[in-house]
Order: C-alpha cells, then structure tokens, then sequence
C-alpha cells in the first residue's frame, strides 16, 4: 500500500511539472549617460547604480532613438536581468531607449523642479527635472532634456527627464584661431572656446560668432568653454 501511495505521489508530481507554465521573468531597466560608443555598436555608460556598464546589442535589440546615438547621449536600457561580474559589468540589451528634446526655457520653478519649455515638435512641454536639479535656480536660455519617450496628453504635455542639459550662448569676435579652439574678445574678456568639431573653413579673425555651450567654464585665464554649437554670425 506504502509503495502504491509513492507510486501515485511520483506520478503526480511529474504531472505538475510537466503542465506548470513557465513563470516569464519581468525585465530589467537601468539608464546613464553614454562614455563611449563601441565600434561594434554597443556602448559604455555611466549608471547611477553600477557605475560604468557594457552594453552589448544584438541582432534582436530594438532601438527606439531619435537618431544616431553619440557620447554625452542619455539611454534607458531593458535587459534579462543577467549582469556580468566583470569589469566594467555587461549586459546585452533587449531595448534601447533615446529621445531628446530641444525648447527655450519660459519659466522655471525651483521649488516644484520643474521648467516649462518651448519646442518644434510638440509646443510646450512641462519637464520634470531629475532630483539633482531640486532647489536649484535656472537662467539657461535653452535646455535639452532627455526622457524615455513617454509623454502626456495633458495641456502642456509632460515628461520626466533622466538628464537636462542647460544650454547658454556667448557671442563675440573672434580674436585668435588655434588647432581645435579659437579665442573670443581680448583682455580680461577674453574666453577660449574649445571645439569638438571642425571649424568653418572661412572663418577668419574678426568674424562675430556665437557659441552654444552648456554652462560649465574653467576658472583659468583665460576661461574655456566647450561649443555645442558654433554659428557664424557675420564676417
């Protein structure tokens, strides 16, 4: 009988296994600014919690971006959950996520962390800050902000931004022209303005230019800054 009750037990058993539907493991998410894109189409980003992750792309990830993704560019990633104990750590990503948005900045309020800016493309759209910007006063003229795509259908539409970069503009005349930088003004006004593109072929000392930068310029003499964008003005 003890043997007959076993039997039955086993068969059972077997019965639950073999029926039991696969549990489907949710995915994993993680986001960070991009080091350095790979040769073979993977990148190097900096995470919040991992610090810098591998992320490796194959034929099946799908690529939800704006355009081309380039250093400085923000990714959400999806993944298995599966991260290699190497350094840096890697994962191979399921989908890649990138979308940006360009406005003027109309208002800004600190306390809320939040700015309201002006696009192209979908009129103005109320931004979310991330966390590092909470109490912190704006008076950047422009701002890119990047978001995982999702935005609502209230009036103004809004998103939450995993990075804002604020955008400012300096203009003046150029007074020298170096191998990869150029020098703004003369004297104590003087700005050094590095490039990470090549210069216009024309431009000449005395031509007025005006530079979209980001904010951030060294306390040496004389200051640099680094150009997002470089706009011929006149000659």
């Amino acid at each position: 009988m003890k043997k007959l009750c076993l039997i039955l037990l086993a068969a059972l058993l077997a019965g639950l296994t073999a029926t039991a539907a696969p549990v489907a493991e949710a995915p994993v998410s993680l986001q960070g600014v991009v080091l350095e894109v790979d040769e073979r189409g993977g990148y190097l980003i900096e995470t919040a919690e991992y610090g810098e992750v591998q992320v490796l792309v194959h034929e099946e990830t799908f690529m939800e971006t704006d355009r081309e993704i380039a250093v400085g560019d923000y990714l959400y990633v999806d993944y298995d959950g599966r991260m290699s104990r190497s350094l840096p750590p890697q994962i191979t990503a399921a989908i890649i996520r990138m979308h940006c948005l360009t406005g003027a900045v109309m208002e800004a309020d600190a306390a809320e962390n939040t700015v309201l800016l002006q696009t192209d493309g979908f009129g103005e759209v109320l931004v979310h800050l991330p966390e590092e910007w909470a109490g912190q006063e704006t008076d950047a003229e422009e701002m890119i902000v990047y978001f995982n795509g999702a935005i609502t259908m209230s009036l103004p539409g809004q998103i939450a931004a995993g990075l804002a970069v604020p955008v400012y503009a300096l203009q003046g005349v150029v007074a020298e022209i170096g191998d990869g930088s150029l020098i703004l003004g003369e004297g104590k006004d003087a700005v050094q303005v590095n490039l990470s593109a090549e210069l216009p072929k024309d431009l000449c000392i005395g031509d007025v230019v005006r530079v979209r930068y980001d904010g951030k310029m060294t306390r040496s003499l004389p200051p640099q800054i680094t150009a997002m964008e470089l706009i011929q003005i006149s000659r």
